[in-house]
């Protein structure tokens, strides 16, 4: 507790020095000059008097911020003895105006500035590029990056901010193939490791440990993705995968007061819970009473454990004695639950239409002395089953020029979320071997909870215990009342940095940023809940008089986690940036420390009481025999605790020269030192660079005199290589130890080895070549780029064979495994209609290729290979993540067995094929199982104030493979699948279906053949239609309105496939198993306001 206080302290001190030295800062600043020449602004096609435009005027000694007046007029301020005026005017909706004026011209007569009235969405933007370290006009670049602005990322509405990057961003995919979340990944892969293939995240200059989720969208100004070394490498050993950098809106000097005001509703559909075929509720019973009849169910009847057995089981068993009155009555039960679809309880009582609510208000402005802004997010989220989500974010910062050559940055972020959770969804609710019999009632005709089989039956739990045990019925309908999950997450991050300009051309940065994120988390289970019911009962016993004795105290129970993430990180550098009138040199030369600590412990309650914060006690040193099955087991103190840290020492430079604006040469080096490699790693000189050039060809004067220098007036060749690398946390360079608690038997602190001692142990490294073309078509109607990369990625972590007598396993990890990568990356921009109605589009399109290229941990076993979730495959010469299968020979047209091939021969001994015997040389090589095609196509029209944007996203040439029936599964855990009614059922089927037959009793190994054989593995190919987006800009001067800008929109997202490649109705991203569901489709509306 006192811990706590003084982190408390700790951030409020923080947060109240920023925050006052932010305040005072905003008083600052004066404005001089003195006004002398009218002027006024005029609309180009019609004359139209422009009120409100800001314009920004320069006399070479005081810069001075204008608004023009209801008239369009305004009056340049500077001193007589200026001879020329340097005038910059923006304004929505129009072109922006840079020229200057010369004085003594101008002062003779009123001035009129004619703006010609644009659309802004088809402007060509000037794209700054930021590294981290430092920005970087586009012109100067030699390596990959792609860049994307508020106003693209405005077209779509998300939470978070990773979000609105799917699909518009060219080799950036979201691999969707398990139930997890998805993972980012930036041309392909570049480890083995899917811990360690996430994108390095940039923050305002600092690598962001925090969750990404905390950073609010429309905090974001604009966001470069970093993809080849030469981009990259900076980062040294953290950026193989890519990097993204994400920077937030930031205020100006001399910039006039502006809010801008963003409100928006989303309301997310009930998902389709029919939009998958399942098993249906007949097929499931007739295979109930199948199995009934052929004495299936014996064992689990007569067992003493009380295994549950199903409802129409249990109807069964009473059938055998009942009456024929009674028999009747069974039957037309059963037949009623043939026509009851759990699905039908779900989507009526469970799944909900869910509201995300998002509210942003931004500020900026700035004096002579001063730029700041100051940023208010909130987001109140509740999605299908009432998880709810709360954020709020706050942010300031500003710039104080303390004097002409030195200046002061500052800011501060804190960010506050909490989630809470709802009710169980499809998944979560579940029985015998985690699946559901599908024609579960969940509530009564009146819509009151009814209780459903878990772990034992109704018959032998209803009289246990003579009324002396908790009820033991599981109500799904109303069990999540009594389990309320909360997390919340605070995170400060807080910087400071001073820039002192030694010469115009010479500048020194010291920066510090200071980031801490705590998260917390308590699962409190209240006493109704089955979870506190369960275990209570299963710990209870009985005493030699018959009183119960309760080893697990009545009550709640709490689970509680909390953690933390300190960092600290400290950067020195230097910056060139020489100019002549041939010549650009630029270069910066840096060194930087980071410190992140991350601090873990959980822990657990027993007979808690959320009143009075008290709890119980319970033995953890003995096992006790569970009150039905007999078996020892011990009650879980649930403590864990855990302490990481990773120090790294950088060294790092980057120098790019240009000359006559045409030919640039680019170099970077990088150092990194950290206690997370080996000591040899460490003491060897082992850098990682990249080299760049690039040729402006549309500088060179051959070409401007010629017909292609005309049609095509921006072309630019580059080509760039480096290395880059990537680390994983976990690994250690010493032998490590795990603390468990306490022994469970002793009751004494116990550890057990964590990892082991590689002094060799060093990063993984990535080497990459890309060669890219740039170019722009007259009057900007096509531009774009095509690049080509080849990536060759060596030092992989894999698990190498050890000498298994030396105790610690037959496998450790080292830096073992090879592989390489290459494809395109293409992006075109057309503007297609440049009128009254205009029409642009945006296609991007990427190709990936990975290939094993050394695996020192081999497998041949064909069945190894045999997964529905992809994993690493391990084999040379193949993809990292392929779809194999096993030869099909059809089924047997006498008996609908599965056949597959034994030496080439047609068999069914299943054992034989699955064996040792069949190799991976043996399996059919299907593919990819990630797409090595993919892209989008985005199309905007504008017409007047409107606007509409569609965007298609399509992935192509990979495969997946389809879960089937399983009639083992089936039989023991209640799992179905759709494809048990396109079984073979009589001679005759086997020239409509590959699914075999149902034999009883099942054969597990003929189920290890056909679910991965040939007919199973399906092309993943498919065209998305991703989101929807139209707006209305209001027109200012026409509507008289009291603000510069108002913008309304409607957009809708995850609107479905609009075409698939297999013929079974599935959707690739979501095949993977029966419960996994699409996204609903989200319908969004929203308000942009600015003052």
């Amino acid at each position: 507790m006192n811990n706590s206080l003084e982190i408390m302290k700790s951030n409020y001190k923080i947060y109240l020095y920023f925050s006052v030295s932010m305040f005072i800062s905003l008083l600052a600043g004066s404005v001089n000059g003195q006004s002398i020449i009218p002027c006024q602004i005029v609309d180009q096609k019609n004359g139209k008097r422009l009120e409100s435009i800001n314009v920004l005027a320069d006399n070479g000694k005081a810069k001075e911020w204008l608004k023009s007046d209801k008239n369009g007029k305004f009056f340049l301020n500077f001193t007589k003895t200026s001879e020329r005026i340097h005038v910059k005017i923006s304004a929505i909706g129009y072109s922006n105006l840079d020229t200057v004026f010369n004085f003594l011209a101008a002062s003779k007569k009123e001035v009129v500035i004619r703006l010609h009235e644009i659309n802004t969405q088809l402007d060509v933007v000037d794209i700054n590029v930021s590294t981290g370290y430092q920005t970087l006009p586009k012109e100067r670049i030699t390596g990959s990056f792609a860049w994307i602005d508020k106003n693209k990322l405005d077209e779509q509405v998300s939470p978070d901010i990773l979000g609105k990057l799917d699909g518009t961003i060219s080799g950036l995919v979201f691999d969707r193939s398990t139930n997890s979340e998805p993972r980012l990944s930036i041309r392909g892969l570049s480890t083995l490791q899917p811990s360690m293939n996430a994108p390095l995240v940039i923050l305002d200059n600092f690598p962001y440990d925090g969750d990404v989720s905390n950073i609010n969208p429309n905090d974001i100004d604009n966001i470069t993705i970093l993809k080849d070394a030469s981009a990259a490498s900076i980062w040294g050993a953290k950026a193989a995968n890519g990097v993204i950098v994400i920077t937030t809106k930031k205020g100006k000097l001399n910039q006039p007061l502006r809010m801008d005001f963003v409100a928006n509703t989303t309301v997310l559909a009930k998902p389709n819970l029919f939009s998958k075929r399942r098993m249906s509720s007949a097929d499931f019973i007739d295979v109930e009473k199948m199995l009934f009849s052929k004495r299936y169910y014996d064992n689990d009847i007569d067992l003493d454990s009380k295994l549950v057995l199903s409802p129409v089981v249990e109807l069964l068993i009473k059938r055998r004695s009942a009456s024929p009155s009674e028999i009747e009555a069974i039957d037309s039960q059963i037949e009623r639950l043939k026509m009851h679809d759990v699905r039908e309880d779900f989507d009526r009582y469970v799944y909900k239409r869910g509201v995300n609510q998002q509210y942003a208000l931004t500020m900026n402005g700035g004096s002579a002395k001063m730029g700041w802004s100051a940023f208010l997010g909130s987001d109140i989220n509740m999605d299908n089953l009432g998880n709810k989500y709360r954020r709020v974010n706050a942010r300031l910062q500003n710039m104080i020029a303390l004097a002409d050559n030195l200046k002061l940055n500052s800011s501060l972020a804190f960010t506050k979320s909490a989630r809470q959770s709802g009710r169980q969804g499809t998944g979560e609710i579940t029985s015998k071997g985690g699946f559901l019999y599908p024609y579960a009632l969940l509530a009564d005709e009146e819509g009151n909870a009814l209780p459903i089989p878990k772990d034992w039956r109704f018959s032998y739990i209803d009289t246990l215990g003579d009324g002396k045990l908790l009820d033991w019925k599981y109500y799904p309908l109303d069990d999540y009342k009594s389990n309320n999950r909360k997390e919340n997450i605070s995170d400060i991050i807080a910087n400071i940095g001073l820039n002192y300009g030694f010469l115009k051309w010479f500048h020194v940065d010291l920066m510090y940023q200071y980031e801490r994120q705590t998260n917390s988390a308590d699962h409190l289970r209240g006493n109704q809940s089955y979870f506190v019911r369960d275990l209570v009962n299963g710990f209870s016993q009985f005493d030699s008089d018959g009183n119960l004795v309760r080893k697990v105290p009545p009550g709640e129970i709490m689970d509680y986690q909390d953690g933390t993430i300190v960092s600290n990180n400290l950067r020195g550098q230097l910056s060139f940036d020489k100019r002549s009138e041939n010549h650009l040199f630029s270069a910066i030369l840096g060194t930087e420390i980071r410190e992140s600590v991350s601090l873990g412990h959980t822990s657990r309650s027993y007979g808690f009481d959320s009143g009075t914060m008290t709890s119980g006690t319970a033995d953890y040193t003995m096992s006790f025999p569970h009150l039905i099955t007999g078996y020892p087991l011990f009650i879980e103190n649930g403590i864990y605790a855990s302490e990481k840290a990773a120090r790294f020492v950088s060294a790092y430079a980057n120098a790019a020269y240009t000359y006559k604006n045409t030919y640039t040469f680019s170099a970077s080096a990088r150092r990194d030192a950290s206690n997370l490699f080996g000591f040899k790693t460490n003491d060897r000189w082992n850098p990682l660079w990249s080299s760049g050039l690039s040729w402006q060809v549309s500088e060179e004067p051959f070409y401007l005199n010629n017909g292609i220098g005309k049609a095509i007036p921006y072309l630019k060749v580059r080509a760039t290589y480096g290395h880059s690398g990537n680390i994983h946390p976990s690994m250690a360079a010493l032998t490590t130890i795990r603390y468990r608690g306490n022994s469970p038997y002793t009751q004494m602190p116990y550890a057990s080895f964590d990892k082991y001692a590689n002094p060799d142990l060093k990063w993984e490294t990535t080497a990459m070549l890309n060669l890219g073309l740039d170019f722009g078509l007259k009057n900007n109607r096509l531009n774009g780029s095509v690049e080509y990369y080849r990536k060759n990625s060596s030092d992989l972590f894999a698990s190498v064979p050890i000498d298994y007598t030396g105790g610690i396993g037959s496998t450790v990890v080292k830096n073992a495994a090879k592989m390489k990568g290459w494809g395109w990356d293409i992006v075109l921009n057309s503007v297609n209609l440049d009128g009254e109605v205009k029409w642009k589009t945006e296609f991007n399109l990427s190709t990936n290729r990975d290939q094993i290229v050394k695996y020192y941990l081999p497998t041949d076993r064909g069945s190894n290979f045999m997964l529905v979730i992809p994993t690493v495959t391990g084999v040379e010469g193949k993809p990292v993540y392929s779809v194999l299968s096993y030869k099909w020979a059809g089924l047997d047209p006498q008996s609908g067995s599965a056949r597959g091939f034994v030496n080439g021969e047609v068999s069914s001994a299943f054992t034989e094929i699955t064996g040792p015997n069949t190799t991976v040389n043996d399996l059919i090589y299907h593919g990819s199982a990630s797409p090595t095609v993919f892209g989008s196509v985005g199309n905007t029209f504008l017409w007047k104030g409107f606007s509409a944007t569609i965007r298609i996203q399509y992935k192509f040439n990979y495969f997946f493979r389809k879960p089937t029936i399983s009639y083992s599964s089936l039989f023991a855990n209640w799992e179905g699948n759709a494809d048990y009614s396109k079984r073979w059922t009589r001679p005759g089927d086997e020239t409509r279906t590959d699914v075999p037959a149902q034999i009883y009793p099942a054969s597990v190994q003929a189920e290890a053949f056909y679910q991965f054989a040939e007919p199973f593995v399906l092309k993943a190919d498919h065209v998305r239609l991703q989101y929807i987006n139209f707006a209305y800009q209001f027109n200012k001067g026409a509507m008289r309105l009291p603000f510069e800008k108002l913008k309304v929109f409607l957009s809708a997202s995850n609107l479905g496939l609009l075409w698939r490649a297999n013929k079974e109705g599935l959707d690739p991203d979501y095949a993977y198993n029966d419960l996994m569901m699409a996204p609903p489709t989200t319908w969004s509306g929203g308000v942009q306001l600015t003052f």
